[in-house]
This record gives C-alpha cells, sequence and structure tokens, in this order.
C-alpha cells in the first residue's frame, strides 16, 4: 500500500494534492499499487486535456464556444457594415418617423378628397366621419402591430412615433 508521500513524490506533487487526486479518482491506496495510480491520473489528465474532464471542463468548452460564436458574429457585423449593408438607427430614424408621418398625414386627408370626389363624380353627399373612423382604425392598429413585434426596442423612439401619430390624431 503506497503512502501519500510516496504517491506525491512519484507523481510529483505535495501529499495533500496526491490525497486530493485520489479522493476525486476514486482510487483506493489499500488496494491499487502505485503504477495503477500513476496510470489513472494520467488517463485522467489526458481526458481533461481532451475536453472531456467533467463538469468544469464541460463549462469550460461551452464558454469557448460561446465566445468563438460571437467572435464570428462579430466579425461578420463588421465585414457587412464595411460592405454597406449595414445602418445605424440613429442615422436613419429621423427620416423613418418623418415618412411615417408624411404617410399618417395623407391617410388623415383622404375622408375629405374622397367625399369632394364621390360628390362630384356621382353626386352622392357622404359622410366623412365614418372614413375618418376607419383609417384611424387601421392607424392604430399598425401603431399596436409595431409596438408589439419591437417589445425589446427603444423606447424613446417608440414614445416619438406615438407621440407624432397621436398629434394628428387630433
Amino acid at each position: 500500500m503506497p503512502t501519500l508521500k510516496v504517491i506525491g513524490t512519484h507523481l510529483d506533487m505535495s501529499e495533500r494534492n496526491a490525497g486530493t487526486i485520489c479522493q476525486n479518482l476514486g482510487l483506493n491506496r489499500e488496494t491499487q499499487t502505485l503504477d495503477e495510480i500513476r496510470i489513472s491520473y494520467i488517463r485522467d489528465l489526458r481526458e481533461k486535456a481532451a475536453g472531456r474532464g467533467g463538469d468544469a471542463q464541460g463549462e469550460l468548452v461551452q464558454a469557448r464556444i460561446r465566445e468563438t460564436n460571437i467572435n464570428a458574429d462579430l466579425k461578420e457585423l463588421q465585414v457587412m457594415e464595411k460592405a454597406g449593408q449595414l445602418v445605424n438607427v440613429d442615422d436613419i430614424e429621423p427620416q423613418l418617423v418623418a415618412m411615417v408621418t408624411s404617410a399618417k398625414q395623407e391617410l388623415l386627408s383622404l375622408p375629405e378628397k374622397l367625399a369632394s370626389d364621390i360628390k362630384a363624380l356621382h353626386g352622392i353627399e357622404i359622410d366623412i366621419s365614418l372614413i375618418q373612423e376607419r383609417i384611424n382604425d387601421s392607424l392604430n392598429q399598425l401603431a399596436t402591430s409595431v409596438h408589439g413585434d419591437d417589445a425589446g426596442d427603444d423606447v424613446e423612439s417608440e414614445e416619438a412615433l406615438v407621440a407624432t401619430t397621436e398629434a394628428y390624431d387630433d
């Protein structure tokens, strides 16, 4: 039966580390020879080096995989940015808000235009409030769907869009 001191000397480590190794590997010093202990220790080292060394090793491998994937995604974004395929949201947001505002103004002006066109073509007077109500319902539905789909987006941008939309409802 090899002592912890003999095992430690044989494996080039302290007695304490030798005891920890024997315990972690489930080695019985009373029944196993020094050669068997050494072989078990070497095999454990090989398993760890190959990435199959237990929970801590598995977590390390998973962390490396995540880091590799993140780096690959970042490089892909950088390539797309250099190719001019990405734009900064802050750069285009004012243009988008202006486009939405303009589209809304056009839609809100439709009831009066339609009423005058129908009267001119067919001589029929219509109640423009019905058309206004339908357009407002559609605009509200669009605003709701935008807010529902982009739950994690920039709150200030959404608030600006809602404020712009509400300003033209009146």
